[in-house]
């Protein structure tokens, strides 16, 4: 028998951009180093934040004698889906009184564009050389999931009327509508963009208005604090009940042959919050404490950057709201930030708002004050 393996000639898989810069950080020896590319929402403390009736609810989950260890539906519970559902379109949507909207649970927004990438290339008609358009900057794993199922035409376009600093929503509406191109949503975080989880929807509730046909994948990790739970959801939206049947009978088809079954007690959690008056209001209104504290964080890290004269407008990250924010930087100063000052930061110049705190955030504005008057002189 051959000494040698079978998969000998397997190259080693290339790192994602984002990976890159988190390896470099675990290597760096420097004991003040800082790393802002994290995923999660952080609380004061360093630590994942995660909403006070998800604790409740979670903990009263595991600590239920009858609690049962059966398989979940395929495509997730009634309770779970009916939540999810009304909480991205609104209890009072047309669609939902019209018995058209529906999904399945996922494994995360990946799990929910992996299944509806690999559906939309059997089935949508329209465009039978499944060429598709993601916004830029985009995050890896669009490009990632879009190259798995052998979608290579792969377009970046970025919405925005410059004349009036707002999205161009009607005319990128009639591109939608004149080019048969089908809407494909990624709602994550809702709710801590601006503090209100029917605000945070409106792009989406905008476009079932208008009467389009459309998939939204959802994920709960950030709203929820579920990050190690994988809480999802396909949503599917279409122009009548015999529609979203077939469509769903054929996206658990799919599902069957990933992971069968969905993931249990996040779900649960999910569907216990969102279908309980009580605490679906107080999960709310902290969403609401949650969006206003990074809207502070966000005000003293522009303020701190005025006054530190860096002969640049820092006003971008007040405009932009949520978790992340873009500060505008090149790929060079990202990288000088990292080797002068041991700050990382993913090479787009994205950061995680939550991950300035009062400890550092007058080390970060100075070191990012610094290397942009240097590219002044």
């Amino acid at each position: 028998m051959t000494s040698l393996s079978v998969f000998i000639d397997v190259p080693k898989a290339s790192k994602l951009k984002d990976e890159e810069q988190e390896e470099a950080f675990l290597k760096d020896r420097d004991r003040g180093k800082i790393f802002l590319g994290q995923k999660v929402f952080l609380s004061d403390n360093g630590l994942p934040w995660v909403p006070l009736p998800v604790k409740k609810v979670f903990l009263q989950i595991l600590n239920d004698p009858t609690r049962n260890y059966e398989d979940m539906p395929t495509g997730g519970t009634p309770e779970f889906l009916r939540g999810v559902t009304e909480l991205a379109l609104g209890i009072n949507s047309k669609a939902i009184l019209e018995n058209r909207a529906g999904g399945i649970q996922t494994a995360g927004s990946t799990g929910a564009f992996r299944v509806g990438i690999e559906f939309l290339s059997q089935w949508y008609s329209l465009n039978p050389k499944m060429s598709v358009c993601i916004p830029h900057p985009d995050c890896d794993f669009y490009s990632e999931t879009f190259e798995a199922v052998d979608v290579t035409s792969i377009y970046h376009y970025q919405v925005w009327d410059s004349k009036n600093g707002n999205p161009a929503i009607s005319e990128m509406l009639a591109d939608l509508e004149k080019k048969n191109m089908f809407p494909f949503f990624h709602l994550k975080d809702q709710g801590l963009s601006s503090g209100d989880v029917d605000i945070d929807a409106w792009p989406l509730r905008h476009f079932v208005a208008e009467d389009f046909e459309l998939f939204c994948a959802q994920s709960f990790s950030a709203s929820f604090g579920l990050y190690g739970e994988s809480v999802g959801c396909l949503l599917v939206v279409m122009r009548s009940n015999g529609a979203l049947i077939s469509v769903r009978s054929q996206m658990e088809c799919l599902v069957l042959g990933k992971w069968s079954t969905p993931a249990a007690t996040g779900a649960r959690v999910v569907a216990t919050v969102l279908n309980n008056p009580t605490l679906h209001e107080e999960w709310k209104e902290n969403l609401k404490m949650a969006a206003k504290r990074l809207m502070v964080i966000r005000e003293k890290m522009r303020e701190k950057l005025r006054l530190l004269e860096t002969l640049r407008s820092w006003n971008q990250i007040t405009e932009q709201s949520g978790l992340f924010t873009y500060l505008g930087l090149t790929k060079d100063q990202v990288d000088f930030l990292a080797k002068r000052n041991h700050i990382y930061l993913p090479k787009s110049g994205q950061i995680n708002i939550s991950s300035l705190n009062v400890n550092n955030i007058h080390y970060i504005a100075q070191c990012i004050s610094d290397v942009t008057l240097n590219d002044k002189r």
